[in-house]
């Protein structure tokens, strides 16, 4: 760390034509803002172009972790899972059904799961979070005792004895193309 910071200030006498002082509690006093910007940026430009930790792979989003699934009293019902999706380009949650647990990790086609809508939060820290499931509009009121940390909503009804399983939505840009990253299943859970 040392080393970048000698750098930038053998950088900015260079650059700026300044008369750089390290004893000086005001380093940057004697310059112009205009130079100490492009002195600065440019130096993150070098450190950027000199970095070599990339890859043009895509990256696999990590499934949830279904919890548990229990009624709500209103109707509906309350997903409690634990996520960690960290990705800047998380773009929320699918929703897969079926009759059995391999059928709602596996469906057909993975666009013809169900979206998450009213997204409140990202859920980027592993904790526990919560998704509705119900065909009412916009979130229902937290009671006490309910998981609070409310992600978003599933508008549909469930049928008891039927599976339940949920993807990971990432956003993919590729060259020339753009599109959703799905993560693998997560594990499957019977209504009750």
């Amino acid at each position: 760390m040392k080393f970048h910071f000698l750098y930038l200030m053998m950088f900015l006498r260079k650059v700026s034509f300044c008369i750089i002082n390290p004893n000086n509690p005001r380093l940057f006093s004697a310059c112009q803002r205009k130079k100490i910007v492009i002195a600065i940026a440019s130096y993150i430009i070098f450190i950027t172009i000199n970095c070599t930790n990339y890859s043009v792979t895509k990256t696999l989003p990590n499934p949830p972790v279904l919890i548990s699934l229990a009624k709500l009293n209103t109707g509906g019902h309350l997903l409690v899972y634990r996520g960690n999706t960290s990705d800047i380009f998380f773009a929320g949650y699918k929703l897969y059904t079926g009759s059995s647990a391999t059928g709602a990790r596996n469906p057909s086609s993975l666009t013809a799961g169900l979206d998450c809508s009213n997204r409140t939060l990202i859920p980027n820290l592993p904790i526990e979070y919560s998704i509705e499931i119900y065909t009412s509009e916009g979130l229902s009121r937290v009671i006490e005792g309910d998981n609070g940390n409310r992600v978003c909503k599933f508008k549909t009804l469930l049928t008891s004895g039927d599976y339940i399983s949920v993807r990971t939505l990432l956003l993919s840009f590729q060259i020339g193309s753009q599109g959703f990253q799905f993560s693998a299943p997560s594990n499957a859970l019977v209504v009750p």
